[in-house]
């Protein structure tokens, strides 16, 4: 189980504090994994990588794959990285290159977009 924190201000940094074992960190932003040290099954150094490594969020959300997405949605009508690269002579089509660099700039627009949803609810719920 991942540390249930909470955040204030603590000068230019934030103090993150969980809520179930008291740990106190100071971090630069809200995006912070540490194993619970509260949990009846504590996380292993492996499996707390595996949870950063992923790209998930400390509440479980993870961005969309965009790019992912718009190649599915166009191999449903047919149109394929294979059938793109056999009409253009054998040549690599770039279908990869280009489906990654969207999943990455969807990836930070869902970020930014998170951010200010959250920032817009913390100002009006207060939290």
């Amino acid at each position: 189980m991942l540390c249930d924190f909470v955040f204030d201000a603590d000068g230019d940094r934030l103090r993150a504090t969980c809520a179930r074992c008291g740990r106190v960190v100071r971090v630069k932003s809200r995006r912070v994994f540490a194993a619970c040290r509260a949990a009846e099954v504590p996380l292993t150094a492996e499996q707390l990588a595996a949870v950063v490594k992923s790209g998930a969020e400390p509440d479980g959300w993870r961005p969309w794959p965009i790019g992912d997405a718009v190649q599915r949605g166009l191999a449903a009508v047919g149109i394929t990285e294979e059938r793109i690269q056999r009409m253009i002579g054998g040549r690599d089509c770039g279908c990869g290159a280009r489906a990654a660099a969207l999943n990455a700039y969807g990836e930070r627009l869902q970020r930014r977009i998170r951010g200010a949803a959250k920032a817009v609810a913390g100002f009006y719920i207060g939290e």
